[in-house]
């Protein structure tokens, strides 16, 4: 039996045929929250890090949210891609200034130490390099304690084989001095790298989870549902 005309012209109910997408993740992971990066500590690198996780965990929040408000993913695909692409090049943008935060706090640091460069520097040097190797790092925890800054620039501003310390202790002795002597800009620094890690993880879980929601969205069922309906909607000309 042949459709009526007002059998064509009606509108299916689709409101139950919604696309299931297991796929879906419904929550942005909690470590790309902004208070991942802890209590605010006043920081500038912290500071940067914690606006550019702001940013993306609200769209990234938003765009989940409208997924689950709406039928039609596939439109939706159309409309979301824009967006996270504006919202992906304002990350990189982030993390690169946190790269140039970064650089900033090493180059201050390098300076606040100084060259090492000297005759007094020379012989600080020599005395810690006539020790005993097993006590040449007691010598220098002393003087972190006594917060000898001269003598401990004149250690850790030059290579360790000027010393007579071993590597790995030379690197102790070198970040403990950077803490006493430039203190800030360890902060900078430590943060900037804590950011940035934090923001470029944040970065590709965002890129990897929209991506596949984009991918599945256009080739979901909302898309061949509307393509269905579009098929069999009437030809006006031929009604």
């Amino acid at each position: 039996m042949p459709l009526t005309a007002a059998m064509q012209r009606r509108k299916p109910n689709m409101e139950h045929v919604a696309a299931k997408d297991p796929a879906f993740r419904v929550h942005v992971p909690i470590d790309y929250h902004p208070d991942a990066l802890g209590d605010e500590n006043g920081t500038i690198a912290q500071a940067k890090g914690r606006h550019a996780l702001d940013a993306l965990w609200n769209v990234h929040t938003k765009l989940n949210e409208t997924a689950l408000a709406v039928t039609d993913r596939a439109k939706l695909a159309s409309q979301v891609e824009p967006i996270a692409l504006r919202a992906m090049k304002s990350m990189k943008e982030e993390i690169a200034g946190l790269d140039r935060q970064h650089a900033h706090a090493i180059n201050e640091i390098k300076a606040a130490l100084g060259s090492g460069v000297g005759t007094l520097q020379a012989e600080i040097r020599a005395v810690l390099r006539e020790m005993p190797e097993g006590e040449r790092l007691g010598f220098c925890r002393q003087l972190l304690a006594n917060g000898s800054v001269d003598e401990l620039k004149a250690i850790v501003a030059v290579p360790p084989m000027l010393s007579g310390l071993r590597d790995q202790d030379f690197a102790w002795v070198r970040g403990e001095a950077e803490k006493l002597i430039a203190p800030k800009h360890v902060a900078e620094r430590d943060n900037a790298i804590a950011a940035r890690d934090r923001c470029q993880r944040a970065l590709e879980d965002f890129d990897r989870n929209m991506s596949g929601n984009i991918r599945r969205w256009r080739s979901s069922d909302d898309a061949k549902i509307a393509n269905l309906v579009s098929s069999l909607a009437p030809n006006k000309e031929t009604e």
